[in-house]
């Protein structure tokens, strides 16, 4: 707009022109009670259904630090706390790894699972057999976490005829060979494969009992199938062949007996390279056979170290490496805990080479070597010593005198004297002695005079 003297004047907010209308919409904003009530709510309780059954059980969401956390729904209605308050808890539970069974392989993103892991609902877990071929996945390779539940259950790997001395009840054993090019097993039990490579599956089965037979999913050509013509190898092995491999041979590849029991390989071509790995920092070495699928980064770590993590990781289709760069820690041996109260350490170093040095308390002589060595395994060079007490011998008596007092004397089944103790002579009336009339036991074992005689 502009004023009468045709300048420009810039126009002026609402609330300038009509200050009633400023008054008007702030009456619009304010709160009305049931918002300002709603404010102040730390906890909703409501019926849900829970479950595949849809069972109903009282439910809450609870506001903390201005965010809704839950749901968490009553365990039993009819259960109650000290305080009389019912018993809440979290609607999705997290499952725990509390059993593996034999030769299978569990993995979370890549990362090895062990024993004790936990998974958040939702989750899932990749499972395969240790061994691909030589053992048969029995159930599912994807297991998901379902409210503490793994849903389905666990798989389990089942030992086929290699391992079952050619049993007739076992499925075929299959080994894979890579005659061109290279090939990775993947954490879900397939085998990726790099294009133009060569493969040759090899069923396990004797030839005496008869052929088994390849079967596969593609169409995209047939494949060459009979026993290997090597010697030592056609009495076992019935092969099929996939040459120059192309992205169409993807698929499953089974072997079914005679008696109709099957193992499959499933294959997929693919085409992928990790990212290039860096030198390690010492004392980790790395040799790399390449970052193409199917190569491996072989780590090794120099005596006296302990590799932690994965020696060998593969590059893998998705991109990724098997496993991620180890660590090396420097070996220690177990610390050493002396039970004998005489003995003592003189020198301690647990580290690989190091060595223990022990001595005994004064009276006493080491059972053992003086010294242990921390080899490069990790393990003490020997067991720990004892400490002995060292005796003298009972002293001869002389003829026509005898021992007139002793100390320190000691009783090991028969008349022996700790170091230190003393022993005098005396002769009869009418003989004289000869010799020291006192002797010690010295920490040599002996006594530090011969005993005198009486003449």
């Amino acid at each position: 707009q502009y004023d009468e003297d045709g300048s420009y004047v810039p126009p002026l907010p609402d609330s300038a022109e009509n200050p009633d209308r400023e008054d008007k919409e702030s009456e619009e904003v304010e709160e009305s009670p049931e918002l300002h009530q709603f404010r102040e709510v730390s906890e909703v309780r409501f019926p849900g259904e829970v479950g595949p059954l849809g069972g109903h059980r009282l439910c809450k969401i609870q506001c903390i630090r201005g965010h809704w956390v839950g749901p968490l729904c009553a365990m039993n209605e009819h259960e109650q706390d000290e305080h009389g308050q019912l018993k809440f808890e979290p609607l999705y539970k997290r499952c725990v790894v509390d059993h593996i069974p034999p030769h299978l392989l569990l993995s979370y993103k890549n990362v090895s699972v062990t024993l004790g892991w936990d998974l958040p609902h939702g989750h899932t877990l990749q499972a395969r057999c240790r061994d691909l071929g030589l053992y048969k996945l029995l159930g599912e390779s994807k297991v998901l976490c379902s409210n503490g539940l793994w849903a389905p259950k666990m798989p389990s790997c089942v030992p086929t005829t290699l391992l079952t001395n050619y049993s007739d009840d076992s499925p075929p054993s299959i080994r894979i060979k890579v005659g061109v090019g290279s090939a990775a097993y993947e954490p879900s039990g397939v085998l990726a494969v790099l294009p133009t490579s060569t493969i040759h599956l090899d069923c396990m089965y004797p030839r005496r009992r008869g052929s088994p037979e390849w079967t596969w999913t593609g169409w995209f050509r047939q494949y060459l199938t009979g026993w290997s013509a090597v010697p030592e190898e056609k009495a076992s092995r019935y092969r099929l062949t996939i040459k120059d491999i192309q992205n169409q041979d993807s698929g499953t590849y089974t072997c079914a007996s005679p008696r109709g029991l099957t193992n499959s390989i499933v294959i997929v071509v693919a085409v992928s390279q990790c990212a290039a790995l860096t030198e390690p920092n010492p004392p980790l070495s790395l040799r790399l056979e390449g970052i193409k699928l199917g190569q491996r980064a072989l780590y090794r770590c120099p005596l006296g170290y302990m590799l932690q993590g994965t020696a060998n990781a593969t590059c893998l289709a998705s991109g990724n490496w098997s496993s991620p760069t180890p660590t090396c820690h420097p070996i220690q041996c177990p610390p050493l805990f002396l039970e004998d109260p005489h003995l003592s350490l003189v020198e301690l170093n647990t580290s690989a080479w190091g060595r223990a040095v022990f001595r005994c308390a004064w009276g006493y002589r080491l059972s053992g070597p003086p010294g242990l060595e921390c080899e490069p395994n990790g393990h003490w060079s020997g067991p720990i010593p004892r400490c002995r007490a060292i005796q003298c011998p009972q002293p001869l008596v002389p003829i026509n005198g005898r021992i007139d007092g002793t100390s320190g004397l000691t009783t090991f089944g028969q008349r022996r004297y700790a170091v230190g103790a003393l022993v005098t002579f005396s002769c009869t009336e009418g003989h004289l002695l000869v010799g020291e009339a006192s002797i010690v036991c010295t920490e040599t074992g002996f006594w530090s005079h011969p005993p005198p005689f009486c003449k």
